[in-house]
């Protein structure tokens, strides 16, 4: 395999960009994980009102959609994707440190908004500058070449499993009894690592040549949010639409890890064992990661066939779950089993594919239709929230699963009539 000239001339740049990318990525996401841990420490300590509780999670899930939108539009309009994502990361920095130094629970929930906004203007612009360096790729067979380019984006993107992975390391090991650490100083410990992720990875990307390059480029196309949609509008169904209903079925799948979890380990009410399972589910989604990027190195199918499979799976094991639930639920390891293998196909398929697609369906203004595709995602991801613990607490599980598989199958329709 070769590369561009540019890339021949500075190899060990691309790599080193990737890298910064990665990390960039992942603090972003470290900082967005973290989150119901330090709510979980924090409500032992001063016992948060159902109000607050809603509060610390919607006010980050705020602050993601509008960073998606307001990012990556300012990126496409002229800041550049580089200046943004550093900017991105600064307000992640201060978001962190002001919530590290708060002391009062109102100030610590504003500063998850300014948190907020850096998480969610890293989606586009991580996935816009990876797409550009591989775009500078070549490859003898082009059909390797664009799976290459393709792989570029997901080895980005697969920073999201060791983000989830290390922010339930970080609160086992600071919440573990034998170190005896006070619980206020353990929140404020696995917050301040967020802030350390990112100031180390703002200083290594700002050292890096050529981050204004990215200012020096025009746009194309219509100047605002909504002539964008305008013109993008079928891709924007297809991208977002699949995105945001994957993200109600994925968040909702969160609401059963309690049931899988009692089933593994027991019972547990203290937030060291609580944090101890969540380690245990964070394996999965690295397993996934790795099985969709062999897929798109070894095989002939492309990013879409990956997604409406995906989709297609996850819809026939919730059916399954929710027909026979009963049944199923009396055999802990055939419960497990198959909940790990809905976070697998989530994994390997839809929660891959659809912050990849966008990179590849827009040729222009991609930074901007990236954020509203993700943008799209996360207000699935409060409905899969808000709607779904309703509906498990009137209907039951079997109702809920149900619902899920028809989420499901509709991802599916999608991604097939508008991608």
């Amino acid at each position: 395999m070769s590369v561009s000239q540019a890339a021949q001339n500075g190899g060990g740049y691309v790599r080193a960009k990737l890298l910064v990318l990665f990390f960039a990525f992942l603090s972003s996401n470290y900082s967005m994980f973290i989150i119901n841990p330090e709510m979980l420490v924090v409500d032992s300590l001063i016992h948060l009102t159902t109000f607050q509780k809603a509060a610390f999670s919607t006010t980050a899930l705020f602050g993601i959609v509008s960073g998606e939108i307001l990012f990556g539009h300012l990126a496409d309009a002229g800041l550049g994707t580089s200046r943004a994502l550093v900017t991105t990361l600064c307000l992640v920095i201060v978001g962190t440190l002001s919530g590290t130094l708060a002391l009062r629970i109102n100030l610590l929930i504003a500063s998850r908004f300014i948190v907020g906004l850096g998480i969610g203007g890293a989606y586009p612009l991580t996935a816009a500058i990876s797409s550009q360096i591989a775009m500078s790729l070549t490859h003898d067979d082009a059909d390797k070449l664009w799976r290459l380019r393709q792989l570029v984006t997901l080895f980005v993107f697969s920073s999201q499993g060791f983000a989830l992975m290390a922010s339930s390391m970080v609160s086992v090991f600071l919440l573990w009894p034998r170190i005896g650490l006070p619980l206020d100083m353990v929140w404020r410990l696995c917050v301040m690592v967020g802030t350390l992720l990112a100031f180390m990875t703002l200083m290594a990307f700002c050292y890096l040549p050529g981050v204004d390059d990215a200012k020096k480029t025009h746009r194309k196309g219509p100047d605002s949010v909504m002539g964008m949609i305008h013109i993008h509008g079928r891709g924007l169904i297809g991208t977002g639409g699949s995105w945001f209903l994957f993200d109600i079925m994925f968040y909702a799948n969160g609401l059963f890890s309690a049931l899988v979890m009692e089933d593994v380990f027991g019972k547990e009410a203290s937030a060291f064992g609580i944090m101890k399972q969540s380690l245990f589910l964070s394996i999965l989604p690295m397993i996934g990661f790795l099985i969709a990027g062999l897929y798109l190195w070894a095989s002939s199918y492309s990013l879409r066939t990956l997604q409406i499979t995906g989709f297609l799976a996850m819809t026939a094991i919730y059916f399954a779950l929710s027909l026979f639930y009963e049944q199923i639920r009396t055999t802990p390891s055939l419960f497990v089993g198959l909940y790990a293998l809905t976070f697998l196909f989530a994994n390997a398929g839809p929660n891959s594919t659809t912050f990849i697609l966008p990179t590849v369906v827009f040729k222009s203004n991609t930074a901007t239709c990236h954020g509203l595709s993700a943008a799209m995602g996360k207000l699935g991801a409060m409905v899969g929230t808000a709607a779904m613990a309703p509906l498990l607490a009137k209907y039951g599980p079997s109702e809920v699963f149900a619902v899920c598989g028809v989420v499901g199958l509709v991802g599916a329709i999608i991604t097939i009539y508008f991608i």
